[in-house]
């Protein structure tokens, strides 16, 4: 059996799964190249602000970070923007703005989960409405075919093992993807609460 036909043979149900491995793989890729550690955390940003002398050095920082789109960047160049703020809502509007990149950082995620769960549902969906199309044969015409009962229940099966195939490699990649959003806030906050606490330091 090769896979046209198995997608023919799955019915109506196959096309749901379809659209959700095409819009699984788009995620998966795109996630990919958008989490890459050094996209989101550019290293000569980095080093800028763990030089012990970064607040003579803030007209460069911002220079790179400017240049750097990234949520580092971003936020280091709104700390250098605001920093004649009161530090106590400085610090609230990092934290908002911080939450607001996270997300950015895990879109498509959710869409990823969502994927992982109903994809067996279809699969299982097909599956029954397969298996009750060979229950009324069975009524019609009996059980004295044992081949045509054997590729009957074989067609039935096809979709749950789509949806599987679909929902392994979307589960997986999902909690990857959000363990390494976990570890990018991390090191984010570990870079920019210091080089905020340092920034203000100079109105004292």
């Amino acid at each position: 059996m090769n896979w046209i036909n198995m997608l023919y043979q799955g019915g109506w149900v196959m096309l749901p799964l379809g659209i959700c491995s095409v819009i699984a793989l788009a995620i998966i890729f795109e996630r990919f190249f958008a989490l890459r550690i050094k996209k989101n955390i550019p290293e000569n940003l980095a080093q800028l602000l763990s030089y012990p002398n970064m607040l003579k050095e803030l007209e460069t920082i911002r220079s790179v970070s400017q240049r750097n789109v990234s949520p580092l960047g971003i936020l280091v160049n709104e700390i250098i923007n605001l920093r004649s703020e009161p530090k106590d809502a400085l610090v609230e509007h990092i934290n908002t703005l911080g939450r607001t990149q996270m997300a950015y950082l895990e879109r498509g995620l959710t869409v990823l989960q969502i994927i992982s769960v109903i994809s067996p549902l279809l699969g299982l969906l097909g599956t029954v409405l397969g298996m009750v199309d060979i229950f009324n044969v069975i009524t019609i015409g009996g059980i004295g075919n044992a081949q045509m009962l054997a590729q009957g229940i074989s067609k039935a099966l096809i979709t749950t093992v789509v949806g599987l195939i679909i929902a392994i490699p979307s589960l997986v990649a999902y909690h990857l993807y959000l363990r390494r959003v976990e570890e990018i806030g991390i090191k984010i906050q570990e870079l920019i609460m210091p080089f905020l606490m340092k920034v203000k330091s100079i109105d004292k």
